[in-house]
């Protein structure tokens, strides 16, 4: 898998996924949820992919700048 944010190729156990959930970006912490996937390394990583549209290009959807997403358990 390949990281959203810097790009950089990993196991995709070592990157956090993140899906569409109802129209809206959803960390998916068990990596079970169904759906196109976006992988990120970690939250520097994800936020940067936020706001490059790292995200949007991964999952194939437009996305808005949704902070509220890091900042979740």
């Amino acid at each position: 898998r390949r990281c959203a944010g810097c790009g950089v190729r990993a196991d995709k156990r070592r990157l956090q996924r993140f899906v569409l959930v109802d129209g809206r970006l959803a960390r998916d912490r068990e990596q079970r949820l169904p759906g196109r996937g976006a992988y990120a390394c970690d939250d520097d990583c994800a936020r940067r992919a936020l706001a490059r549209g790292g995200f949007s290009r991964s999952l194939r959807a437009t996305l808005r700048n949704d902070s509220d997403l890091l900042n979740s358990p």
